[in-house]
């Protein structure tokens, strides 16, 4: 396999390993009420087929959802993995500005890696990002 593969594939790896994580809410369970606390608040699931319900003026509970900052990061973060690979991928180093007898050089595999680990951190951030309204 060449060079580019492997970058490809180490890439890839680092997200799938990264996308259980961003999947957990992070939130120690010692913060968290118990479980009889949790069920005197949650509403009656089935009071449409509940003649004794009571009056529906009361307020629903607020649902949490995905933050819009929570969205952006996201795309950005998964903006720069594909920058980030694209420039893995690209691997040569590039010739920028030469003057005398020293030239400024961009490694671009190194740029990519970089590229690649703050947009996977930015990803795990961003899908981690909750709110509730």
């Amino acid at each position: 396999m060449t060079h580019r593969c492997l970058a490809m594939l180490l890439v890839m790896a680092m997200l799938g390993t990264c996308l259980p994580a961003s999947a957990a809410d992070l939130v120690s369970p010692k913060l968290l009420p118990s479980a009889s606390a949790l069920r005197a608040v949650t509403p009656n699931l089935n009071a449409a087929f509940d003649p004794q319900a009571g009056s529906s003026d009361q307020p629903t509970a607020p649902h949490r959802h995905w933050s819009k900052t929570g969205k952006i990061l996201t795309i950005v973060g998964a903006g720069l993995i594909a920058g980030g690979t694209a420039a893995i991928v690209h691997g040569q180093k590039t010739q920028v500005v030469c003057s005398g007898n020293t030239c400024t050089d961009i490694a671009w595999r190194d740029t990519g890696i970089g590229w690649a680990a703050g947009g996977a951190a930015l990803v795990i951030v961003g899908v981690t990002r909750h709110t509730t309204d």
